[in-house]
């Protein structure tokens, strides 16, 4: 563990940053194109709404996590849930070929804030930003900085919502090394078992039909917070930490956990709360 708690603003990024990516994908193919190369199943997409998706690479690991929103019958507007927007847009583009889809990625301010009750999945745009609402908490996408301040209990509230519905975001470094099973993400939709060919899909269909996987999605408490990335390990498991919140009493993270059978090198005394499904 550090010597020195982290100051308040590092731990604020590890629940949301402040900015983030998001990729436009628009024309007269964008939804098409996305069908073909997203996990998830866009025919449940309706307008006005967003669900969660992933673009997987052939061996069926996640290249990016995003909830995708549909704008209008031509236009899709993704919001990364980690990673570089240029680069993945970049990636993208060489499986355009002759498909009439323009992908542009964009720097956005995200505000969040905590929903006692709100209309999950939806997403509302006006001329300054896009809402994505996920029940418990909302995300605000502005294009430009709006000037305000929601580092306060709104924004923790919101990221310790998002921690305790198993939502993730992933650091940077991961993208690329995971797969499905890892971040819970058939239970979320964001891929999808009867949709047809897409990147990976066989290793997604072999690992839910077949198993064998053992690296799980956890809800984790710590003592004291801890940097997305870093690896704790603990009696016969290791533990890969993800987003987190502070709880009131300490601690509060997603983790990808794993079994471990080498000797402790860094021990923490943590506790798992609850298990998601795959």
């Amino acid at each position: 563990m550090p010597d020195h708690p982290p100051d308040q603003t590092a731990c604020r990024e590890w629940g949301f940053p402040s900015a983030a990516q998001v990729l436009r994908i628009e024309g007269a193919d964008a939804l098409a194109f996305a069908q073909s190369q997203f996990a998830s199943d866009l025919r449940q997409l309706a307008t006005g709404c967003w669900q969660w998706s992933t673009w997987l690479d052939a061996q069926g690991r996640v290249r990016a996590l995003m909830q995708l929103a549909h704008h209008d019958e031509q236009t899709l507007i993704a919001l990364l849930r980690g990673g570089n927007g240029e680069a993945l847009a970049q990636d993208l583009r060489r499986y355009v070929l002759r498909a009439r889809v323009r992908i542009t990625p964009e720097r956005v301010w995200l505000h969040a804030q905590p929903l006692v009750s709100g209309s999950d999945r939806s997403a509302t745009r006006d001329a300054t930003h896009l809402r994505l609402d996920a029940g418990t908490y909302a995300l605000d996408l502005h294009t430009s900085d709006p000037g305000c301040n929601d580092h306060g209990d709104g924004r923790h509230a919101a990221a310790l919502a998002a921690v305790r519905c198993g939502h993730v975001w992933l650091p940077d470094a991961l993208l690329g090394d995971l797969m499905p099973p890892a971040l819970s993400l058939l239970r979320l939709q964001a891929a999808s078992l009867g949709k047809g060919c897409y990147p990976g899909q066989e290793m997604v269909a072999r690992l839910h039909y077949r198993g064998g996987h053992k690296r799980r999605l956890a809800r984790l408490r710590l003592p004291v917070p801890q940097a997305p990335g870093t690896v704790v390990e603990g009696d016969g498991s290791t533990a890969l930490l993800l987003n987190g919140a502070a709880d009131g009493t300490g601690w509060e993270a997603l983790a990808v956990l794993s079994e471990s059978t080498a000797p402790v090198r860094m021990s923490m005394q943590f506790i798992v709360i609850e298990e998601f499904s795959s």
